[in-house]
């Protein structure tokens, strides 16, 4: 887990959800998001992919906090959430990169509040929830501990354990999403998280360079070998529709890259609890998590990324699924259905 995303998860967590106390001179508020900062935002049916976004551009970006060590930057982005990135600034100023004189500084300034009577206590427990974070250990490593990006959790999708037959089983590693076939880091729904682009990410010219890195609406699978160092030559992903256990397709990973890669049209909306319809995994001997779920969400041009690494099974506990959605199976056999008819008539109007 980078700064940023266990930062942001703080952030959200004390925030809440929608809330519109005439007391609050923000006013509407949802995620933290105000109508009074935000006069354009719908509040009430604001996303938490979208509060998102602006935290990261609006607050975590402008703030600085992106460039201050741990847990320095939380407390400076949760000032500039709760007080404006202006005050983040003057408590900088007036205390330095210091997290506990920070956090006194910022507790005397609330206490200077007119409205300390009504909202004190709350903002109290917010310090010493900071507080409490701060005490965590942290360290922002590249593990082969599975890591899945927000993007991937926003789409509804879950891992389906596989379980180990002769001590072997592949595990997932990493899960993550790139918008529009970018690897620029927004902010936005879906846009991939740095730790991904650093991780996977290859220069024009090198041994492994990902040609289709670009793809924008493609489910994408790899395999690390068992050094964990590359990705693995001579794998295949199978592919199929979970929800009517059709569609079927292996798929090599290309030589060079070492990634398969299949598009996909299957359309769903993930903020009404809809799943996509596609899953994929490691096609062997060796038994594997599959990942569920893989569709374009409302649409969008995303691309989903996965990568398995060989396990004995032992350093992954199991994960339940979620809910059922309540996908109508009968989807899937529509959009293969469409695809059928657009490839058996090319000059026909094409389904997309």
């Amino acid at each position: 887990m980078s700064k940023w995303e266990r930062s942001i998860d703080f952030v959200l967590a004390q925030e809440g959800g929608y809330n519109n106390n005439p007391a609050d001179p923000g006013g509407e508020t949802n995620w933290g998001i105000s109508k009074r900062a935000y006069p354009n935002e719908n509040i009430k049916t604001l996303t938490r992919e979208r509060a998102v976004a602006i935290y990261f551009q609006d607050y975590w970006k402008v703030s600085g906090a992106d460039n201050m060590p741990w847990p320095m930057c939380l407390a400076h982005f949760d000032l500039a959430v709760n007080g404006g990135p202006g005050r983040a600034a003057e408590a900088l100023k007036a205390v330095g990169p210091n997290f506990d004189a920070y956090m006194a500084w910022r507790l005397a300034w609330y206490k200077r509040l007119n409205n300390w009577p009504t909202f004190g206590r709350g903002w109290e427990n917010r310090v010493n929830a900071l507080i409490a974070e701060s005490k965590i250990p942290f360290e922002e490593t590249e593990t082969m501990a599975e890591r899945i990006s927000d993007g991937a959790k926003h789409l509804n999708i879950f891992i389906e354990r596989g379980t180990p037959k002769n001590g072997k089983v592949y595990r997932v590693k990493d899960i993550f999403t790139t918008l529009n076939g970018s690897w620029e880091p927004s902010g936005r729904s879906f846009s991939i998280p740095q730790w991904a682009r650093d991780a996977y990410l290859r220069p024009w010219g090198a041994p492994d360079y990902f040609d289709d890195a670009g793809a924008d609406h493609h489910m994408l699978g790899g395999i690390y070998d068992e050094s964990t160092q590359r990705m693995k030559n001579g794998a295949v992903i199978h592919y199929f529709t979970h929800t009517d256990n059709g569609n079927h397709v292996d798929t090599p990973v290309k030589e060079k890259s070492g990634w398969a890669n299949v598009t996909m049209f299957n359309k769903f909306s993930p903020g009404n609890g809809e799943r996509g319809a596609w899953s994929w995994y490691p096609k062997s001997d060796i038994p594997a998590d599959k990942v569920v779920g893989g569709g374009m969400p409302d649409g969008w041009h995303v691309s989903i990324f996965a990568t398995w690494v060989l396990s004995d099974g032992t350093d992954t506990p199991p994960v339940e699924p979620p809910t059922d959605p309540g996908v109508d199976p009968r989807i899937a056999l529509l959009e293969a259905w469409a695809r059928k008819i657009s490839a058996q008539y090319p000059q026909g109007p094409q389904y997309e």
